[in-house]
């Protein structure tokens, strides 16, 4: 039918294909879309969880902190934490090392 001339092919493959091909480019368009709502999903989940678990961290080295001041020894999993002592106590150094500069600013 077309066997000198490929370009008079490919445009009747696509006349011939019109239809699914527009079906096909709206089913990706849904599944990229669909895609680019679930990073976005899980972009926030993760802000929060680390959001979260900095709050929790920070909580840890507070009480940490008490505990160092009233001589009581600290386990952190007796308090339903997860966290490591050494990751606490980093916690807690950073915490110390913003004392003075918010207390400057006060």
């Amino acid at each position: 039918m077309f066997p000198d001339n490929p370009m008079l092919l490919e445009a009747h493959i696509l006349q011939l294909c019109e239809r699914q091909l527009r079906n096909l480019h709206l089913q990706e368009r849904r599944l990229r879309s669909y895609l680019d709502k679930s990073i976005k999903e899980l972009k926030e989940l993760q802000t929060e969880r680390r959001k979260l678990r900095e709050e929790e961290l920070t909580r840890a080295a507070r009480l940490l902190e008490r505990c160092s001041e009233k001589k009581i020894s600290f386990n952190p999993s007796e308090f339903g934490f997860e966290f490591s002592l050494p990751e606490i106590e980093e916690r807690l150094m950073t915490l110390w090392d913003r004392k003075p500069a918010e207390k400057r600013a006060a």
